[in-house]
């Protein structure tokens, strides 16, 4: 499983979405698998090779911030399946020059129990931050809740990643 979709780094790089104007938050979901709810004013897309919708911010015909979701299936330990992921995507983004940081448990406001890191990293001459979400579904379903922006943005988008992933609701 790749933590930061190609695809979506892509995306990050190229920009090529109009602004959304509506300014309620919205319910981003894969029934019967999870939901979560978007920052507000955020457009919901599928993206081409994802699994699920993501939620973007636009800001002047660019993705400014990034939210994807990829499922895995693992009977691995929650905390394990994350370590090894990491340890994984290490390897995979190592042209990158990536900075991991230490996994900590995360709580949801429902309750659930997931971990947390963030990555840093520079492709293509953009420096560019990651908020990881891990979480359990049910019948050993892994998700891995990848938020994105670049890095001087990061002071701005840490706290609506974070609000997002408090939402997460895996079924």
């Amino acid at each position: 499983m790749k933590l930061l979709p190609l695809l979506s780094l892509l995306l990050l790089l190229t920009g090529a979405f109009s602004h959304a104007d509506d300014l309620a938050p919205v319910t981003v979901s894969a029934p019967n698998l999870f939901q979560y709810t978007a920052p507000a004013g955020w457009k919901i897309q599928t993206l081409p090779n994802d699994q699920f919708p993501a939620a973007l911010e636009i800001k002047d015909q660019d993705v400014a911030g990034l939210i994807t979701v990829n499922m895995d299936n693992s009977p691995t330990p929650l905390e394990d399946w994350c370590t090894n992921s990491i340890e994984k995507n290490t390897t995979v983004f190592a042209q990158y020059s990536p900075t991991f940081g230490r996994l900590t448990s995360f709580h949801t406001t429902a309750g659930v129990m997931g971990f947390t890191c963030f990555v840093d990293l520079t492709a293509h001459g953009k420096k560019l931050h990651s908020l990881y979400y891990f979480f359990a579904g049910s019948n050993d379903t892994r998700f891995a809740v990848t938020c994105t922006c670049a890095l001087t943005d990061a002071a701005h988008y840490d706290p609506l990643f974070q609000a997002a992933a408090k939402t997460f609701a895996p079924n």
